[in-house]
C-alpha cells in the first residue's frame, strides 16, 4: 500500500511517490501521513504523492492550493515544477490575496526564480473557499497541489484519523471530490 511505498522511499533515495486514486481516502491519507512521520526520522523530511486519475490530462494550468498561512511553500513549488514539465502555468489560490505572500520565505523565492527561468506564468487568486473552487473547475485543471499540515504524531507516534485534523481536511475533499491529478505534499 501507500504506507510501503512511502516507506521504501528513503532507500530508493525519492521523495516522490506516484500512485492511482484510492479507493478509500481516509484511510489512505491517514496511512500516507503515518509513513510520512515515520520516514522523517531517516531523514525524509518530505514526501510528495502524486495521485493521477484515469482519464485525458487537460491543457489547464496547474492549480497549488494553500490553506493556511503557515504552508511551507514546497507545495507551490512542486506546482511551479509540474508546471513547467507540462509547458503550462500556475494558478495559486488562497482564502485571501496575500496568503501566498506569507508563506516559507525561501520556498517561494525559488519558486519564482524557478519560475522566471523556465518562463511559467504565476498568477495569485484568492477565494474564501479554495478547494471547493478546485473541486468545481477540476476537469479543466490536469493536477492540484497542496500541502498536508499539521499531520504531526500523535500518542505512540500514531496519527490521529484523518478526517478529524482540520490540516488534514482539505487534500482529503480533494481526494474524494476532484476529478484532476491531485499532488499532496507531506512535510
Amino acid at each position: 500500500g501507500i504506507g510501503g511505498a512511502i516507506a521504501a522511499a528513503p532507500d530508493l533515495q525519492s521523495s516522490i511517490v506516484t500512485c492511482g486514486s484510492p479507493r478509500h481516502p481516509k484511510k489512505w491519507l491517514a496511512e500516507a501521513i503515518q509513513a510520512s512521520v515515520d520516514v522523517a526520522g531517516r531523514g525524509l523530511p518530505a514526501v510528495a504523492i502524486d495521485v493521477l486519475r484515469d482519464r485525458p490530462v487537460p491543457a489547464g494550468p496547474v492549480m497549488a492550493i494553500a490553506q493556511e498561512p503557515d504552508d511551507t511553500g514546497y507545495s507551490a513549488l512542486l506546482a511551479v515544477g509540474l508546471a513547467a514539465v507540462l509547458g503550462t502555468s500556475v494558478q495559486m489560490l488562497g482564502p485571501g490575496l496575500g496568503h501566498f505572500h506569507r508563506l516559507h520565505d525561501d520556498a517561494m523565492q525559488i519558486a519564482h526564480q524557478f519560475a522566471d527561468t523556465r518562463a511559467v506564468p504565476l498568477v495569485m487568486g484568492s477565494d474564501p473557499s479554495p478547494v471547493d473552487w478546485l473541486i468545481q473547475q477540476s476537469g479543466e485543471i490536469p493536477v492540484a497541489v497542496t500541502g498536508v499540515l499539521h499531520a504531526t504524531a500523535g500518542r505512540r507516534g500514531k496519527v490521529a484519523g484523518a478526517r478529524k485534523d482540520e490540516g488534514t481536511r482539505p487534500a482529503l475533499r480533494m481526494l474524494e471530490d476532484a476529478e484532476c491529478d491531485v499532488t499532496l505534499v507531506l512535510d
